[in-house]
């Protein structure tokens, strides 16, 4: 009799843990698919994100060589100012170095 009682004890401590084992299994397969959720929402933020970046980084690229063709303009004007009129040239530069 006490053999069968540990026969039977032993069945249901195997099917308790046949029981934990696929509640684990489909806990761990929730969590999988939260993270993997989790992560495909970060990638798209990011992805974004870097979108905007790149689209920043042309339009400042562009006003970069704006103000660097307004200064060349400015440069030759200056030199040109030199030949024609170097006392006005100088004058100029007299008063540009005092707003600095």
């Amino acid at each position: 009799m006490s053999e069968e009682k540990t026969i039977t004890a032993l069945k249901g401590t195997i099917v308790i843990l046949i029981i934990f084992i696929i509640w684990m299994v489909t806990a761990n397969s929730k969590n999988y698919f939260e993270i993997k959720q989790i992560n495909k929402n970060t990638l798209d933020s990011l992805s974004y994100e870097m979108k905007l970046i790149s689209e920043r980084a042309d339009s400042l690229g562009g006003e970069i060589f704006i103000y660097e063709t307004q200064l060349n303009r400015y440069q030759i004007a200056l030199e040109m100012l030199e030949n024609e009129n170097p006392s006005a040239a100088s004058e100029f530069n007299k008063r540009l170095s005092m707003t600095e």
